[in-house]
C-alpha cells in the first residue's frame, strides 16, 4: 500500500526473526546494510523482551534513526511501551493511515519526523513530548556477555578518574 501511494519515493524491507535472521549479529548486518530512515517494529506480548532488547541493542548500534512500534502488545498500553526511551512513537491500532501520514510528512521534509505540534495532529499516533522523554527513567541497555571484549576494545586504556570517596554510600570495584 504504501508503494502503491508513494512510488520509487520510498523503499522498504520487512525482517522476521526466526526466519529472515535468527541472532543480533544478523539483524545488525539488515539494518546497517539496508540504512532506513525509520524503523518499524511490530510488538507482540509473547516477545516483549526480546522486542526491547533489540530495540536498545539497535540503539547501541548508533542506530539513531525514529523507531515506531505497534502490534497486539496486550498486556501494555502505548503508555508504557513509551517508557522505553528507545522507542520514538507508538502507533495505536493497525496503524496503516498513520504510517502513510507520518511518511508523507517525512518525505516532504527532508526525511525529519514532524514536530510535536505536528504529531499531535495525527489521528493513531503516540509520543512522549520532549520534556517527558527527558524525564524517563527506564532506560534499557543490553550487554552482550560474549560481546563484552568488543566494547572494552573500544574503551580508553587510560585508568579511569576516581569518582568515589570514603563518604558514598558505597563503592564498587
Amino acid at each position: 500500500d504504501l508503494h502503491r501511494q508513494f512510488g520509487s519515493r520510498v523503499r522498504g524491507k520487512i525482517a522476521k526473526s526466526g526466519i529472515d535472521f535468527d541472532s543480533f549479529e544478523e539483524l545488525k548486518e539488515i539494518v546497517t546494510q539496508f540504512k532506513p530512515d525509520i524503523i518499524g517494529i511490530r510488538a507482540l506480548t509473547f516477545f516483549k523482551e526480546f522486542f526491547h532488547k533489540s530495540i536498545a541493542l539497535i540503539r547501541q548500534w548508533g542506530i539513531n534513526v525514529p523507531i515506531i512500534s505497534g502490534g497486539p502488545y496486550a498486556t501494555s498500553s502505548y503508555h508504557s511501551m513509551l517508557q522505553d526511551k528507545n522507542i520514538d512513537l507508538a502507533v495505536l491500532g493497525e496503524g496503516e493511515e498513520t504510517l502513510k501520514q507520518l511518511i508523507a510528512y517525512m518525505l516532504e521534509n527532508d526525511r525529519q519526523l514532524p514536530p510535536e505540534v505536528k504529531l499531535k495532529e495525527m489521528p493513531g499516533l503516540a509520543f512522549a513530548s520532549r520534556e517527558d522523554r527527558f524525564a524517563l527513567t527506564n532506560p534499557r541497555e543490553v550487554v552482550m556477555v560474549d560481546r563484552i571484549h568488543e566494547q572494552l576494545e573500544r574503551e580508553s586504556p587510560k585508568d579511569l578518574e576516581r569518582r568515589g570517596t570514603p563518604g558514598d554510600l558505597a563503592y564498587i570495584i
